[in-house]
């Protein structure tokens, strides 16, 4: 009964449209070269509700979504939410 409750909370957290997706966690990290590590340290949120994030564990609360997206802003990247979910880094000048 346990597993399917976790399955069920799972499916509905999966069909909340995010502001932000794991899979866009982790392309701007990449961009941006930041480990998870360097990513906690910046936005102040743990490496393991970002790891479980990007590994599609878990959507965090839209507070914590908003302060990553605003970290990875800061630091140069820019979210495109069309019909994929991407990544860009910001152009200078």
């Amino acid at each position: 009964m346990e597993n399917a409750r976790l399955h069920l909370c799972t499916a509905l957290l999966h069909s909340i449209p995010a502001m932000l997706a794991g899979s866009q966690c982790r392309m701007a990290r990449a961009a941006l070269f930041w480990s998870v590590r360097e990513l906690a340290r910046r936005s102040g949120v743990s490496t393991t509700t970002i790891t479980r994030f990007e590994n599609e564990q878990t959507v965090p609360i839209k507070a914590t979504l908003t302060v990553l997206k605003q970290t990875f802003e800061a630091g140069g990247a820019e979210f495109t939410n069309g019909d994929q979910p991407g990544v860009r880094l910001k152009r200078k000048g």
